[in-house]
């Protein structure tokens, strides 16, 4: 059973923490073997789990590289584990952001490592980052560790941004498009019909047919809405279950243009997390494992645990990424040189580097591809419509002559 406790150290200060014990008589006297008064020990019901786990959903305004940066550079400077943390409580921007830090300084306070301590936090200390840590205290490397996370999450927080700023711009061009569409059809549409009200000529079928869509819309706009709602649930649920998200990985590397940019981007951070791992000091085998877990796509999971697998064996790490055809030969290369020269860490980065420029360039180009598709699109449904109606007019015209 786990329990939560508060006690008193020797210094009047209060800590608060979690234990594993048989009772609450095991806890109060491991705090007492600690040196520290206990002030109370209770059981977490799985009702104050679930509370836990609702208050811990601040961890999304908490700034982990922010937070990594500023601990690399505390301990650097020789400054305990203990009073950095106790430093960015006091220098941390927001709440969320004090609450973390004090539940580790808590945790570490109690016996327990910083690795073990920031597991037990749990988000947004994922696997790659507790192992990262956990081999720089046994390396006696914390702070070169905790340096090197921060650039880790400071490259991929870059190419998120770079990204996400690309796609900006056309997602909005789409949502205008298709707002104006919506205007065009549901509004203006209909004061065009109101000329041909009375009149027996008969309209063009274009024209009628642009009438129909713009009557449905006018009283079914909430459809298509809905319809979109319940794709996206069932694309979710469908990406929930292994067989079908296996399937959809697999269609999706197979899109011309969209397959190469997802492979590119998941070896961009393969590599980089992989890198990073090895230069710390963590075993290829238990860097391998982390890395599965940060990788999105299934596909390029299961390469990952297929080399694995090789490793095992005696093969390396190249031959079996190259045997499962999923990874690029350059990549798999420049791999192979790494583990001939002994600077595999090195190489890893390298193609880290590479293939993050290759993502930039591809989402460029595909993004000067997207563009003028988009406009041109509106403008022949835009252009489509106004013919329509103008068909409509000219007919009307000639039977007033």
């Amino acid at each position: 059973m786990r329990f939560r406790y508060k006690a008193l150290t020797a210094d009047g200060e209060v800590i608060e923490g979690e234990m594993e014990a048989v009772d609450e008589s095991y806890v109060l006297a491991r705090l007492q073997e600690l040196g520290h008064l206990p002030v109370r020990a209770r059981p977490i019901t799985e009702r104050s789990k679930s509370r836990r786990l609702l208050g811990r959903r601040g961890h999304r305004h908490v700034r982990l590289d922010i937070f990594t940066r500023e601990l690399a550079r505390l301990t650097a400077a020789g400054v305990p584990i203990e009073r950095a943390l106790e430093i960015l409580i006091d220098i941390a921007d927001n709440a969320q952001t004090a609450g973390l830090t004090h539940e580790v300084l808590t945790a570490i306070r109690s016996g327990r490592s910083l690795a073990d301590a920031m597991a037990q936090a749990g988000p947004p200390f994922d696997a790659l980052y507790v192992g990262m840590v956990r081999a720089g205290e046994a390396g006696g490397s914390l702070p070169h560790v905790l340096a090197q996370l921060s650039g880790y999450m400071a490259r991929m927080r870059e190419l998120r941004a770079s990204v996400t700023t690309a796609l900006t711009y056309p997602t909005m061009l789409l949502a205008v498009s298709v707002g104006s569409l919506f205007l065009l059809l549901a509004y203006v549409v209909p004061q065009f019909e109101e000329v041909f009200a009375g009149s027996e000529v008969a309209l063009p079928r274009s024209t009628q047919i642009v009438f129909a869509v713009a009557h449905w819309l006018a009283d079914f706009w909430w459809l298509p809405l809905i319809a979109i709602l319940a794709l996206m649930l069932m694309f979710g649920r469908l990406y929930a279950m292994p067989p079908s998200r296996i399937w959809i990985d697999r269609l999706l590397l197979a899109t011309p243009m969209l397959g190469s940019l997802i492979v590119r981007m998941e070896v961009a951070r393969m590599n980089r997390t992989l890198g990073a791992l090895i230069r710390s000091g963590v075993p290829l085998l238990n860097a391998l494992s982390i890395v599965e877990g940060v990788l999105t796509n299934t596909v390029m999971q299961e390469a990952v645990r297929d080399a694995s697998t090789g490793l095992k064996s005696g093969s390396g790490l190249a031959p079996p990424l190259k045997a499962g055809g999923v990874f690029p030969p350059l990549a798999v290369h420049m791999i192979r040189v790494g583990e001939e020269t002994g600077r595999l860490d090195v190489m890893l980065n390298d193609v880290a580097d590479v293939y993050d420029d290759e993502v930039r360039q591809q989402l460029r180009r595909m993004l000067a591809l997207l563009e003028p598709i988009l406009i041109l699109g509106l403008g022949v449904l835009v252009g489509a419509i106004i013919v329509s109606v103008l068909a409509g007019i000219l007919g009307l015209n000639q039977l007033a002559f």
